[in-house]
């Protein structure tokens, strides 16, 4: 159920609000929100690049430079596919926190979701199983080529 006001436009789900955003009275004019859209993108790896939800997403620098580094690394659609991971984790967590969990696994050239999702949940990730070691690449760090 979608629900108007003034100011914004709120969507809900059996009466608990699933999103919330601010209203656009111009004609025309969409807003899209490319965290709503992240799921996709597991089954739509291209959509990252060309999807209309992620063509102006502006990420801070470091993860444009993890993502380099994991389509070096990683062979394939690999690559694109951890990348893709490290995103998701902005579902259940804000952008600057994910930023400093990347910055940290740059600095000590990691490469896979699992090492940015340690840095993000700690121990805490363990009991709760963010954190999956038994995947293969995990815990995996880059080789030294990387600063």
């Amino acid at each position: 159920m979608a629900k108007g006001y003034i100011d914004r436009v709120v969507f809900c789900y059996q009466e608990k609000v699933i999103a919330e955003h601010k209203r656009i009275w111009e004609k025309e004019r969409v807003a899209l929100k490319p965290e709503h859209y992240l799921p996709l993108l597991t089954s739509r790896p291209g959509a990252l690049d060309h999807g209309k939800p992620f063509t102006e997403w502006r990420l801070p620098d470091c993860f444009q430079v993890l993502r380099r580094r994991m389509e070096t690394v990683w062979e394939g659609s690999r690559g694109i596919q951890e990348y893709i991971q490290v995103l998701q984790l902005l579902r259940t967590r804000s952008l600057p926190e994910l930023s400093r969990a990347v910055e940290k696994t740059l600095r000590v050239g990691g490469c896979t979701r699992d090492v940015v999702a340690q840095y993000l949940y700690g121990d805490e990730g363990r009991r709760t199983g963010e954190i999956s070691p038994g995947r293969p690449g995990a815990f995996t760090v880059c080789p030294s080529r990387f600063p």
